[in-house]
Formats: structure tokens, sequence, C-alpha cells
């Protein structure tokens, strides 16, 4: 259980490096890292979060959320107890 935290708090951190990044420095570069991080977020909601997060009774706005920000450390250990 402590590793999904810490996968979690990380991946809150590099949220904040690159929003960070994007804003202060706003070079290209920043903008570039920031965008694929959120759309690597976004394509997990679409094709994998929000399947499990409706099979586990949580709304869309709910799995969006939590996907975007914690990444695949939320639903990840879902999926594993589903199939056992």
């Amino acid at each position: 259980m402590i590793f999904w935290h810490l996968l979690q708090s990380l991946h809150i951190a590099v949220w904040v490096y690159a929003l960070y990044t994007a804003l202060s420095i706003q070079t290209s570069e920043s903008w570039i890292l920031f965008s694929i991080f959120f759309l690597i977020n976004l394509l997990q909601f679409l094709f994998i979060s929000d399947d499990i997060g409706r099979d586990r009774g949580f709304s869309g706005g709910q799995s969006f959320v939590m996907t975007i920000l914690l990444g695949f450390s939320w639903w990840y250990p879902l999926k594993q107890k589903k199939e056992f």
C-alpha cells in the first residue's frame, strides 16, 4: 500500500513540476512536457480507467479527476483485485 501512495505522490509532483515549468519558464519544451503528460492521462482515462471506475461505482467525473491527478496508481490496484 505504501508503494501506491508513493506513486500517487510522485505523480502529483510531476504535475506540479510540469505546470511550474510551463508557467514560469514558458518555453516550447515545457509546454510540450505538460501537453504530453496531460494527453497520456487523458487517453488513460478514455480507454481504461473510466470503465474500471464505473464498475466500482465512481462517476465519470470522479474517475476523470482521479486519473488526471493520480494516473494509473488509483485504478491499477482495483483492476488487480477484480481479477482475483
